[in-house]
């Protein structure tokens, strides 16, 4: 009864203007008046009307009074929560927008945050490697079973345990692996990027098949492809053929092509029939060249030619499948394909001595009583230099000078050990700068490091005068300082106060002290770790 009443006198106050009154007090958060305005102007309304209805008008009033203030209570409300709902949308959207504006900001404002300590330095790091051009990413996904290799079956003429490594194995103790069991290792020798289709080096593979073979495991090879048609597929197995040339290479040499289903992969949209033809152009050359060639594809590809005109190529050349579906070997001794297969990879969770992580596995159904001799044994190998693994180096032919008196150590990292010290007006031949933010010198005859920021090719060059205490590095002024400190949670000591170019060296954890020796005004701190002169943003260090 009273909500019929309610509807009437909305209808009035609808055409009075008076709720458009009420959403704008409301709206400014005046509600108490909002209230008022709608009882008040009813009123009033009625007052203007009491020729017509007055005195019945006051009778309703008074009778439903509190059935109108209920009802109009229910209306604010209601008002308030649509007002409210709407503008927490429009704070949202410029919150989010000053959040990414932020993000934006501090990456052009480094001397001042660093916004990328802690779990944002590994996204980056992450994101570095994925955008890096190498079509072949490190496989985190878990597919396969578990497989120990000492839970492998012993030698036999009739199959083989094998291995398929590439630098995201890191570096592999190659003695371990041979004394563990396994017979055979794949490896990658290098791939064509996904970004611009450079042809590029596998950075591990000298090292992988030189200490392989030297531990006396049997070795094939294999190119990650990304060719988009038969001339590049060529040019890729000339490239293999000549680098594997000096090498003694018993297991077949394979063409390797994945994502290419992908739209940000170059080779998206070719289709089966020029695929195939790219991997018998390159098989081809291959085995033209005296080796023996072989396909590696996932089993689901193959299969009633979804992916590849697979009884084109099985008539010239053997397969190599990936399938994890059906179990692993030795349980399973073959995968479900009903094709004939040389080589199965039934787990990309195999665990080998030898190696940090897992490792694929494969079983192939051949063996060898014996390596291969070398195409060309004369052909020199790449020198190995073990402390330059997974640094990529770019080679330079200049004299340098320390900034200021630095370390030149046997290794590109500050746990190397001091081979000498580089004094200001002493030189050095610099012959390669890395990416990790070290530079590769010749001195005394010797091959040492140091820290690129640390030295200059400017041999007039003269250290900073700190005659007051005070120094410059990287245009920042640093007072002198001296305390102990640890990081408040987890934070990065750079090579130099910035994130834009001071590199990474470690971090340091909380209850993990440091000796703090220079502060700027612009929110970094100098301090030394393992007698080296690191950065580190004062927020993030406490006492």
């Amino acid at each position: 009864m009273g909500y019929v009443f309610l509807k009437q006198q909305l209808r009035i106050y609808f055409k009075a203007g008076i709720i458009n009154e009420v959403v704008n007090k409301t709206v400014n958060g005046d509600i108490n008046v909002a209230v008022i305005v709608v009882i008040i102007e009813g009123v009033v309304y009625g007052d203007k009307n009491k020729k017509k209805k007055s005195n019945k008008f006051r009778k309703m009033l008074k009778k439903y009074r509190q059935y109108i203030i209920v009802g109009v209570a229910a209306v604010v409300i209601i008002i308030i929560c649509i007002v409210i709902l709407i503008t927490s949308g429009v704070k949202y959207k410029k919150s989010n927008g000053s959040l990414n504006d932020a993000q934006s900001n501090t990456a052009t404002n480094n001397d001042y945050v660093d916004v990328t300590e802690n779990e944002n330095t590994q996204s980056e790091e992450s994101y570095e490697s994925d955008t890096d051009g190498d079509p072949e990413k490190q496989d985190d996904l878990v597919y396969g079973e578990e497989v120990n290799v000492s839970s492998l079956p012993g030698d036999s003429t009739s199959y083989s345990n094998g291995i398929d490594v590439s630098k995201w194995q890191g570096t592999i103790d190659w003695k371990k692996v041979a004394a563990s069991g396994i017979d055979y290792a794949m490896i990658r020798i290098g791939y064509r990027t996904d970004i611009n289709g450079t042809i590029c080096e596998d950075e591990y593979a000298s090292y992988n098949l030189i200490s392989a073979q030297a531990a006396g495991i049997k070795t094939g090879v294999y190119f990650f492809s990304t060719a988009v048609n038969e001339a590049e597929a060529i040019e890729e197995a000339e490239w293999v053929a000549d680098y594997i040339a000096g090498y003694a290479i018993t297991y077949p040499v394979v063409y390797n092509c994945e994502d290419f289903t992908s739209q940000t992969s170059r080779m998206y949209g070719i289709t089966n029939e020029d695929r195939t033809n790219n991997a018998i152009a390159f098989m081809n050359t291959i085995s033209d060249e005296g080796y023996g060639a072989m396909l590696y594809a996932g089993k689901n590809e193959l299969v009633d030619n979804r992916l590849w005109n697979t009884d084109d190529i099985k008539k010239q050349y053997p397969l190599w499948i990936a399938s994890y579906s059906e179990g692993a070997y030795p349980d399973v001794t073959s995968p479900s394909y009903s094709g004939t297969v040389a080589m199965w990879q039934y787990t990309n969770r195999g665990r080998v001595d030898g190696i940090e992580g897992y490792v694929d596995m494969n079983v192939a159904y051949f063996s060898y009583d014996s390596d291969a001799d070398p195409f060309d044994p004369d052909k020199p190998h790449d020198d190995i230099n073990v402390a330059e693994l997974g640094i990529v180096f770019k080679n330079v032919d200049e004299t340098v000078t320390a900034k200021e008196e630095t370390n030149l150590r046997t290794s590109p990292d500050i746990r190397g050990a001091l081979a000498s010290v580089l004094y200001n007006g002493d030189t050095a031949r610099r012959t390669g700068i890395g990416d990790n933010g070290w530079s590769r010198l010749e001195y005394d005859g010797t091959t040492v490091y140091a820290i690129s920021s640390y030295l200059t090719t400017d041999l007039n060059s003269k250290p900073y005068d700190n005659t007051n205490g005070n120094f410059s590095v990287n245009s920042m002024e640093f007072s002198p300082y001296n305390d102990n400190v640890t990081a408040k949670e987890e934070t990065n000591l750079r090579t130099l106060p910035s994130t834009d170019t001071g590199t990474v060296v470690t971090s340091i954890k909380n209850g993990e002290y440091v000796k703090r020796t220079a502060m700027s005004v612009r929110g970094w701190s100098q301090v030394e770790y393992n007698g080296q002169k690191l950065y580190a943003v004062s927020s993030y260090l406490t006492n």
